[in-house]
């Protein structure tokens, strides 16, 4: 303790070793971050002085306890002249700021009657293909699965006291692998007044949470994979439409999904994100439901798409001049004016230069804002064969004209 009496940051790493002997961290610890590795390990993590805290982050800390090391005073605390004795059930983080967290779940799967090293050794003979004997493939195939937790006596008889906690400052929330429904979690935070939101996990961390009642999120990262196709489905567009109808206040919006369906954008009435200047979207949604979704963002600067489905070209768009022509049949209204940077995915699966192009071409050539546009270096060169003759076309000059970097990247 003489040492860290001036310590204001602290970085603790607990991997199979003994703790350092302090038994409560000092209460003018104000950024701390804590990565456990080891279940049984977090019985030995110190006492922690929540009050003082603006900073915290919790790696692979188990779920059922995540509360249980905080104190709202250090032991042997006076208040008034009294000793204060920690019996209250909520735990005030009364500064805190910004709250990283990244779950655990102590659970793995097993067949009964086998240990983890033997499973792990069977698993690796089977692929390296040296087990031939088909009896004992088969009876191990008749084993049961259960669920069992980690090996650790200490960690097994660890009750949880049912603390919960109070963060009246919050303002920044990262959630990453949550193992259930963050909603729940959610209960705990005031999320009205966040400023900057970020979750991670299984599409059915999702479900519930309703995005509209953050109203003062301006910066927002939602990432999802789901291990059951059957499950994901439809409910991927459903996840796209309540992203996209958080309201005008958001500026920053980053959205990544693992669908290898089709994922459908809301009817444009239901966009309400109106405000947003940064867009970062990668997931299945067609080129051809860009421009209705364009047109809802009056104010945006930067979109970066990936994973997007591309439009097959006509057969007459397939050369500069056939491209112009098709162009000028369409509807050349522009479908945004404050699109500033583009970064399209060109390298797409199973798709020719041809398609990737007029994708892209129909797109800009109604962006006559677009000043930038991000590409791999060994597309440009083509790109810009491809684009130099439709400058010659006068009636197509006015909707790209302001294009004058193209950012080429490996």
């Amino acid at each position: 303790m003489d040492h860290l009496s001036k310590l204001s940051r602290m970085y603790l790493r607990f991997s199979y070793m003994p703790t350092f002997g302090v038994k409560v961290l000092p209460p003018h610890i104000t950024n701390l971050t804590l990565s456990v590795h080891s279940a049984y390990d977090y019985i030995d993590i110190p006492r922690i002085v929540a009050p003082t805290l603006v900073t915290l982050t919790l790696s692979a800390i188990p779920l059922n306890y995540l509360w249980d090391r905080f104190c709202n005073m250090p032991p042997g605390s006076t208040k008034d002249g009294k000793n204060v004795v920690q019996t209250s059930t909520i735990v005030e983080f009364t500064h805190l700021e910004r709250l990283d967290l990244t779950f655990h779940v102590p659970y793995r799967s097993i067949p009964s009657g086998k240990s983890e090293d033997d499973y792990s050794w069977e698993r690796l003979h089977d692929k390296d293909g040296a087990d031939t004997d088909t009896s004992s493939q088969k009876s191990r195939s008749r084993l049961k699965t259960v669920s069992v937790k980690e090996r650790s006596p200490k960690y097994n008889v660890l009750k949880a006291s049912g603390k919960r906690p109070r963060f009246p400052k919050l303002r920044y929330l990262f959630l990453n692998l949550y193992p259930g429904r963050v909603k729940d979690f959610l209960n705990d935070i005031p999320v009205h007044q966040l400023q900057s939101l970020r979750i991670s996990g299984d599409l059915v961390v999702f479900k519930g949470v309703r995005l509209n009642g953050f109203t003062s999120l301006q910066d927002c990262t939602l990432t999802y994979f789901s291990v059951s196709k059957r499950r994901e489905w439809p409910h991927g567009s459903r996840f796209m439409a309540k992203v996209l109808a958080q309201g005008p206040h958001i500026r920053r919006l980053t959205v990544t999904t693992c669908s290898e369906y089709r994922m459908y954008l809301p009817l444009p009435e239901k966009i309400t994100c109106t405000g947003l200047r940064r867009l970062s979207l990668t997931a299945h949604i067609s080129y051809a439901d860009l421009p209705g979704l364009l047109r809802r963002l009056p104010y945006l600067e930067f979109f970066d798409l990936q994973r997007a489905l591309l439009v097959k070209p006509p057969a007459q768009a397939r050369t500069a001049e056939g491209l112009a022509q098709h162009l000028l049949s369409m509807d050349m209204r522009p479908i945004s004016t404050s699109l500033i940077k583009f970064v399209p995915d060109v390298l797409c699966r199973d798709a020719t230069d041809e398609t990737i192009f007029y994708n892209i071409f129909v797109l800009i050539a109604r962006i006559p804002s677009l000043r930038e546009l991000k590409m791999y270096s060994f597309y440009s060169a083509q790109f810009f064969r491809e684009l130099l003759p439709l400058f010659k076309i006068h009636q197509l000059f006015p909707h790209i004209r302001h294009l004058a970097t193209l950012e080429c990247s490996d």
